[in-house]
């Protein structure tokens, strides 16, 4: 009798080619270990630190160098914190800045135009926020992808190439150069998680992310110069 076999333990190829079953040992099988984050063997803490470590820094031999585990809820979770975080700290860091940092008298704080209030209900909907974002850019980017014959392996792909390059959230907080790296080089990571995981080339998956938000506006300035 087969043990229940759990598809994530290291052993599990093992145990699947020893099962005596037809064909098993034509299966493929992907010795990668899973994603940080995926790996139900790791202690939070550790997990969180090799993820972001390997998305921030090293992020296509992060993508290359993993599988995917089951589902897509735990990289989504990933990206939802991260987001959050990020988005959280940045509407802070005004208010964090005038308080580490006194204005001498005479010269005008920078203010984001929120007051203590609007920071605080910004704060606090900062998780609605970015959830809206995260299930409407990757249903967005996913549509595009289909047509563009570069979403094969599914919108659980998208959606997790989407959740671990939220990672880049973390930098928007930092001043002045934070909201541009932190767009940049998220958009990045996005680009280079989506080719891995949809086994598609860089240039068809930019077609799909790029092309059609600038051919809206490009006939929105034709329509709109053509009625003015």
């Amino acid at each position: 009798m087969t043990p229940e076999l759990d598809l994530d333990h290291p052993l599990a190829p093992l145990l699947r080619l020893g099962s005596g079953t037809a064909d098993e040992s034509l299966v493929e099988v992907d010795a990668r270990p899973l994603f940080p984050w995926e790996d139900k063997r790791l202690s939070p803490w550790p997990s969180l630190g090799r993820t972001l470590r390997g998305v921030l820094f090293n992020p296509s031999r992060f993508f290359r160098g993993h599988r995917s585990g089951s589902g897509s809820a735990a990289p989504f979770i990933f990206g939802l914190a991260a987001g959050t975080t990020g988005l959280m700290l940045s509407f802070f860091r005004p208010a964090l800045t005038a308080l580490l940092l006194p204005t001498p008298p005479g010269r005008i704080t920078p203010d984001n135009g929120t007051g203590v209030a609007g920071t605080a209900a910004l704060i606090f909907l900062a998780p609605l926020l970015v959830l809206v974002g995260m299930i409407l850019q990757a249903l967005w980017s996913h549509f595009w992808l289909i047509v563009f014959r570069a979403g094969s392996n599914g919108l659980e792909a998208t959606t997790r190439a989407l959740s671990y390059s939220m990672a880049a959230a973390l930098f928007i907080w930092l001043p002045t150069v934070g909201p541009l790296l932190g767009s940049i080089w998220g958009l990045t990571i996005y680009i280079m998680a989506l080719s891995i995981l949809q086994g598609r080339g860089t240039l068809r998956i930019g077609l799909a992310l790029f092309g059609p938000p600038l051919a809206i506006h490009v006939l929105f300035a034709y329509l709109g110069g053509g009625f003015g």
